[in-house]
């Protein structure tokens, strides 16, 4: 339940009154005994609470409920007072300059005899409620427990050593993979357009695991055209399910669409083509809906199937389409010892200690054989390190939560949550705050743990608060209440995303341990409690006034209107009635009151994505405020002049707001861990970030050539910043280009970078070249950025970059060679030895890649070149003629390129068979061959070869044809050739537009049974070669129609071979006006 946090809040209350500041000010509130006697009356009850929460859980007592609810109201009560005291002393004590000896002039105000009787009364009335509750308490026989089940010290101090998740494999699904799959491919499935596979199962068993081992398969992939997945939990409102189907399908956003627009979308997101869709975690049994979605679905091709997970029999029964439900069932023993082995020893510890192998045997044995379950356990015992830890857990805990009835393993989960650290507890429940299925972002959950105080660095050694909240994170990860983690690194915003969910069951968790304290609800009609705390309001099209229930929460300290057009007299109406505010965060607003000054606490202020000009001067009296959030904010004007003024302020988000200046001495933002975005302007240069200890990612714009640039840039002591990862410069200067390139040059050779940057980026340079030494001591660079460089002539070697993985060369109208040295001399083994990325892009110039002549295609010496190289992407390069040697590409784009590089291109790529994806854009290409490819689609843009004469697709095992349009955008086609192509069974129908086609090769196609009657459209036809199609044993009765035919060849084609032998030949009427007819090349 939520008192289970009282234990950290009472520490929080603590710390508060052991403030230097407090001690002090004891004498002059007229309260010395009250405090004295408050922080008794803390201690005492703190030491007893573990036990309160304990036996509220076991006996649901009431008596103990109301006492639990009581202390909470107090607590926050006291947590509010004395934070509002401290935040005084401390502007008070900026404003003076003075040490703790001035910290009394905090209450020499215009009145101080009134403010000290004011303090002086709520500490009192705080002190007595607190001494009713200590009464009260002793009634309850509490028994004293201040040790943490395990301590959060230990927890951060190990962070080095502990991977935040173990190998994540699945155990023991295998098998029903394949079945799942052997049902999608069942041809007794496949006579209706669509069919429904229900997999049914209790929580916890692993059924969305599952969907996701089917839906990720290769064979699956390549037997459907469409596959994509949708998780529609508790879902009600069938609007609302469609639209997240529309979603899933096309990537369209359905906010503003009504139900018919969302239906219509669908039907076109589907049409013609056969489809595989996932629903995960389907709660609807409602017959005439589902059939109302079947209906829309019918525009698909035959074939198509829909995979649905459910708990319920019931939802099965209605939706399922095939004679049973795949009924998912327990892990077998053996594999549950294995999936909890992964998860629970270190590495060698099995092997060596038989005694833990033997207690986790045990344990295993009382998880049910339930995969979630076992996975919970797991994670949590592989930071318990003795055997004597092993034990406890299994003879003190487990047993009470033993799976009896297997349709519940709460109370397991709930065991792995009361084995949390305390402050964890607080981090954990707070993610009730959001809906079920949402995805989470590291980033943002951190920053809202840090508004609420839940995080502490431990000791200095330990790093930032960030890294500290990075760790917890990290450990609620490691132990699996979170899952489907998505790792990325988002190169446009220069941000490490981490991405996870919630499963279902573990966010039941979550709202039971918040014990109401949190709520997500979509639009206003929810009743609110005294008890709420932390409130997400999401999808209301117009917030006009506060909710009435909600006003009844006077603590609430999180409000998160996300999704909601927020009226201005609403927030000054929010701000009047929950003063509380640590965080809040609304999207959709366009004028923010000066009152919004009044939210002294408040610690987390986004407002990205509103529409909003300027920011009034009562945000820089939040003097508690530490993050600010206008990313995105496109008509904010300019920032406060005294945002210097939030001495506490660590993240800044200000990317893609339109002013171009930031306020005058900004370097002495010191708190600042996070700026993403920092303008050199006519108020600051680059050396106002020298005191700033910065992490993560940083863009710079210069928006003004300053006249100490060069020293400012070396007084910044960049290097120094280690913990960015991400830095991006953007020159921007009017009307000064000429005079500063120059200058320029000499501030990126002066420019010493942090040496652990992954990300690195330049666009808008003036000058001719980019300084060589500037990539000194960066090994770590992931992508490198080079854009918008018109007059740039010479690039540093990249090549020497270990790591490397993404190039991006874009708008570098000069540029006549990639490296100046030959990539013959490099002196590493391999040339771009991570590289997998590569884009040229709008290159007018390009010549070569190395300034040194020879022929780059060719494969040259020792050197080992693109040994990772996956993707490349030409365009607009029109004087780039060949490349070097990348024999393991995979995806290939051009565009807007000359047709002897695509030759080239083509000629090197095709010597290996790797290459899946070709898109070709904008080339007057005459001649094309697709040879050993892995060919599925084609890129829409085929259509737009007009010029193209012949064309050759050979060895293109998965070849089934293109969409018509590509056909007919082949307007001056001459030559047809396709080979060696075992699963084409029928030309593609889209010949016969080719009205153009002069001559027309088929060889080797072993399964083509028949010519189609539309061959008889090509009435330019001149030459039909049939060759090695045994089982063709006619031609078409359209052949006849064919009067410009000239010569027909028909090659080891048995039975067509017999049909058409003159005079008697079955066939041969329709050939006869043919003047020349061959059976062999001879």
């Amino acid at each position: 339940m939520a008192e289970s946090i009282l234990f950290d809040i009472i520490g929080k209350v603590l710390v508060s009154l052991g403030q230097s500041a407090y001690k002090v000010g004891k004498s002059y509130w007229g309260a010395r005994h009250d405090l004295d006697k408050l922080e008794d009356s803390l201690r005492f009850i703190r030491a007893r609470v573990h036990d309160a929460e304990q036996r509220h859980e076991d006996e649901s007592s009431e008596v103990i409920k109301e006492w639990l609810g009581r202390l909470r109201q107090v607590l926050y009560r006291a947590d509010d007072l004395f934070d509002d005291v401290y935040t005084i002393s401390c502007r008070k004590q900026r404003a003076s300059g003075s040490k703790f000896a001035k910290v009394r002039t905090v209450f020499s105000s215009s009145n101080p005899v009134i403010f000290n009787r004011k303090m002086a009364k709520k500490i009192k009335s705080i002190r007595k409620e607190l001494d009713d509750i200590k009464l009260k308490m002793d009634g309850l026989n509490l028994r004293v427990c201040l040790t943490d089940p395990e301590p959060l010290n230990r927890l951060v101090l190990e962070r080095e050593t502990i991977s935040y998740v173990k190998v994540d494999s699945v155990v023991g699904r295998e098998s029903d993979k394949n079945k799942i799959i052997d049902m999608l491919f069942d041809p007794k499935y496949a006579q209706e357009i669509v069919s429904v596979i229900p997999i049914v199962g209790f929580g916890g068993l692993g059924k969305t695991t599952l969907a996701q081992l089917v839906f990720n398969d290769e064979r699956v992939k390549k037997h459907f055209g469409l596959v994509k997945w949708a998780c529609v939990p508790e879902v009600n409102d069938q609007k609302e399910v469609l639209g997240k189907i529309l979603k899933a399908l096309s990537n369209m956003s359905y906010n503003d669409l009504s139900k018919e627009q969302i239906q219509s979308e669908i039907r076109v997101a589907v049409k013609e083509k056969k489809f595989l869709l996932v629903l995960d975690d389907i709660w609807d049994d409602g017959r005439d809906r589902w059939l109302d979605l079947i209906s829309l679905l019918q525009c698909g091709n035959r074939g198509s199937k829909i995979v649905v997970t459910t708990r319920s029999d019931v939802v099965a029964s209605v939706v399922g389409t095939v004679p049973e439900a795949y009924k998912l069932g327990l892990l077998t023993p053996e594999e549950s010892w294995n999936l909890f082995r992964i998860l629970a020893f270190k590495e060698g510890q099995e092997e060596s200690n038989s005694t833990l192998v033997q207690i986790g045997k045990e344990i295993v044995g009382n998880c049910g054989n339930v995969p979630l379950a076992i996975r919970v356990v797991g994670s949590l015992l592989y930071s318990k390190h003795t055997e004597k830890e092993w034990e406890l857990f299994r003879d003190a805990q487990l047993s009470k939560a033993k799976l009896i009835d297997l349709g519940n393993i709460m109370p397991v989960l709930k065991l792995s949550y009361d084995y949390l650290p305390s402050a964890l507890k607080q981090c954990f429940a707070y993610c009730s705050l959001f809906p079920k299925d949402y995805e989470f972002q590291k980033t943002e959950l951190v920053q809202l743990w840090m508004a609420q105080g839940y995080v502490e660095p431990l000791v200095e050694s330990l790093g930032m608060e960030e890294d500290v909240a990075d760790q917890y994170f990290l450990e609620l990860l490691r132990r699996n209440f979170f899952q489907d983690v998505m790792e990325y690194k988002e190169y446009d915003t220069g941000k490490f995303m981490r991405r996870c969910k919630m499963h279902d069951l573990v966010h039941d968790l979550a709202q039971h341990v918040a014990g109401g304290e949190s709520i997500a609800v979509e639009g206003t009609g929810a009743q609110f409690t005294n008890r709420l705390v932390h409130a997400n309001i999401y999808r209301v099209e117009m917030l006009s006034k506060v909710p009435q229930s909600l006003l009844v929460a006077r603590n609430l300290r999180s409000l998160l209107l996300r999704g909601c057009s927020t009226s201005t007299l609403t927030i000054k109406e929010l701000i009047l009635k929950f003063g509380s505010l640590r965080a809040l965060e609304s999207y959709d607003i366009e004028i923010v009151p000066d009152s919004i000054g009044r939210l002294r606490h408040l610690r987390h202020l986004n407002l990205s994505h509103s529409p909003i000009e300027c920011l009034p001067s009562g945000i820089t009296r939040l003097d508690n405020l530490k993050t600010l959030d206008v990313n995105y904010c496109r008509k904010l004007k300019e920032l406060p002049k005294g945002l210097i003024e939030l001495t506490n302020l660590r993240h800044l988000g200000i990317l893609d707001c339109p002013f171009t200046d930031l306020p005058l001495e900004f370097g002495k933002m010191k708190s600042l861990r996070e700026l993403n975005r920092f303008i050199i302007g006519q108020n600051n240069g680059l050396d106002a970030l020298a005191d700033l200890n910065l992490r993560g990612m940083l863009v710079i714009e210069y928006h003004r050539w300053r006249t100490n640039a060069v020293l400012e840039a070396q007084i910044a002591n960049l290097k120094e910043k280690k913990q960015l990862k991400f830095l991006s410069f953007h020159f921007q200067y009017q009307g000064e280009q000429i005079a500063v390139a120059v200058r320029e040059e000499e501030l990126l050779d002066s420019l010493q970078l942090p040496p652990n940057l992954e990300f690195l980026e330049f666009s808008g340079l003036t000058g001719c070249r980019l300084s060589c030494r500037m990539l000194n001591n960066l090994s770590k660079l992931v992508k490198i950025n080079i854009q918008r460089c018109d007059s740039c002539q010479v690039l540093p070697l990249f090549s020497r970059l270990p790591l490397l993985r993404d190039l991006t060369l874009k708008e570098l109208k000069a540029l006549e060679y990639v490296e100046a040295d030959d990539f013959k001399e490099c002196s590493s083994a391999v040339y771009f030895p991570a590289l997998e990325s590569l884009m040229l892009d709008s290159m007018g110039e390009l010549k070569r890649w190395s300034k040194v002549e020879h022929d780059d295609s060719v494969h040259l010496g020792p050197c080992y070149l693109f040994p990772r190289l996956r993707g490349l992407v030409v365009s607009e390069c029109r004087k780039l003629m060949t490349l070097p040697v990348m024999p393991h590409l995979v995806s290939l784009t051009v565009d807007v390129i000359h047709r002897e590089l695509l030759t080239s291109i083509l000629a090197f790529s095709s010597s290996t068979p790797v290459l899946k994806y070709l898109i070709i854009e904008s080339i007057e290409l005459i001649s094309l061959s697709f040879r050993n490819l892995q060919l599925r689609s084609i890129s829409d843009g085929m259509h737009f070869l007009s010029a193209l004469e012949t064309l050759t697709i050979d060895k293109c095992e998965d070849f089934v044809g293109w969409d018509i349009s590509v056909w007919e955008g082949l307007k001056s086609l001459q030559i047809l050739r396709i080979a060696h192509m075992m699963n084409l069974q029928v030309l593609p129908q889209g010949i016969t537009c080719l009205t153009t086609l002069q001559g027309l090769l088929i060889s080797n196609l072993v399964n083509l049974t028949a010519l189609p009657e539309h061959i008889g459209g090509l009435s330019q036809l001149c030459d039909l070669g049939i060759i090695d199609c045994p089982k063709l044993t006619a031609v078409p009765q359209s052949l006849r129609g064919l009067t410009s035919l000239q010569a027909l060849w028909i090659v080891r084609c048995p039975e067509l071979e017999k049909r058409c032998q003159q005079p008697d030949g079955p066939d041969w009427p329709l050939i006869r006006h043919i003047p020349t007819v061959k059976f062999t090349f001879e």
